[in-house]
């Protein structure tokens, strides 16, 4: 028996039509609803809660600041236009210091005024068995070998996948797990609502197609597709860089703050710098502060702040801009909303009945349905 397990990056729930009508036979699907903000993956590959394994954010405020001479030196480099920060950072990646080892070439738009109290929030890499403290994974639950390919050990590009996942590798594994990322470029760049996303849709599905019915009629085949999130279109864009400036604060003497492309998050020093972006925040349209309720509904009840004091986080559409990711580039798609967002639902499809509901499901349970898939 062939096992393949695809993941496509930003594939959206209302896409179940086309994907059904691509792959010529009957599918079992249900809607999936991502966890709290970006970094879902301990959710479906570890079948934990955000709170449980500290995901949510890239980027977190570290313990312990470097005050090295390195980032001194980096305050006077610029952080904007997008292009010029994209070649420093090329740059910075050729440069073997340790005191950016951390950051494993990863430094987005953060400014490099701020890069030194952040750190990357998760280093362990999930997508493998299990091993030393971390968390057990649906890879535990392969018998074995197995064939992985795509993010995060390479781009995951669909040109890359066709070549490399050969013949001689499909003959040679029974199980698989291809991550797409093709999908997630496009919606940034063009829209989830596109011609250009159905068309990059179509081609990974007629891919996938061509690959799970490449085999003898008598070797059994069974997959699933899932998507990791949605894509929603944005059509507001929001300075907060603007409303900040204009409040009697000083960065790092009041506060420090990191922009995310849907969440502004701030760490206070003192009550004047709390209660004075608490009011310029809340009068805001487009976004609201997470409180409490938010925090036990999305599972996010750390049991630290280095995710922040306090968090803001947009309305459906909108997307905070500039921010430490697309700097002040104005895209047109992105995902990390709040669950009413239909847009940002994803789905799971399989040729196999997995799943008893018919209804929306959270994506941890996606986890337990990846388990029998691969133990069955």
């Amino acid at each position: 028996m062939k096992k393949f397990i695809f993941i496509l990056d930003a594939l959206k729930a209302n896409q179940l039509g086309l994907i059904q009508l691509n792959m010529s036979e009957k599918v079992h699907a249900v809607n999936v609803i991502p966890p709290f903000s970006f970094e879902p993956d301990a959710s479906y590959l570890c079948g934990l809660h955000p709170e449980e394994s500290n995901a949510g954010l890239k980027y977190w405020k570290t313990k312990n600041v470097n005050n090295s001479k390195i980032f001194h030196l980096l305050q006077i480099l610029p952080n904007r236009p997008r292009i010029v920060r994209k070649i420093i950072n090329k740059i910075l990646k050729k440069t073997p210091l340790p005191s950016l080892k951390k950051y494993k070439n990863n430094y987005a738009c953060i400014p490099f005024k701020m890069l030194k109290y952040f750190e990357l929030s998760n280093e362990s890499e999930l997508f493998q068995k299990s091993s030393g403290s971390m968390p057990s994974t649906i890879f535990d639950s392969i018998q074995g070998d197995y064939c992985y390919m795509g993010v995060p050990y390479t781009s995951g590009q669909l040109d890359y996948i066709k070549t490399n996942l050969t013949q001689d590798k499909l003959k040679q594994y029974n199980t698989f797990f291809i991550y797409i990322s093709d999908l997630d470029n496009t919606g940034h760049k063009y829209g989830g609502i596109s011609a250009e996303y159905d068309t990059k849709l179509t081609e990974i599905i007629h891919y996938i197609k061509s690959v799970v019915t490449s085999f003898d009629k008598e070797e059994q085949v069974n997959y699933i597709i899932f998507g990791d999130h949605g894509m929603v279109n944005v059509k507001k864009y929001i300075n907060l860089e603007r409303i900040l400036k204009k409040l009697p604060l000083q960065i790092e003497k009041d506060y420090i703050y990191f922009l995310d492309s849907t969440m502004a998050r701030f760490w206070f020093y003192n009550e004047k710098a709390e209660k004075l972006i608490y009011h310029a925040l809340a009068e805001l349209e487009g976004g609201s502060w997470i409180n409490d309720e938010d925090k036990t509904q999305y599972k996010i009840r750390y049991n630290h702040n280095k995710f922040g004091d306090a968090i803001w986080w947009v309305n459906d559409e909108s997307i905070i801009s500039p921010n430490f990711w697309q700097c002040e580039k104005k895209i047109k798609g992105m995902h990390g909303y709040r669950k009413n967002v239909n847009e940002n639902h994803t789905c799971v499809i399989s040729n196999q009945k997995l799943y008893n509901s018919t209804d929306t499901i959270e994506m941890i349970e996606l986890n337990q349905i990846l388990e029998t898939f691969l133990k069955n």
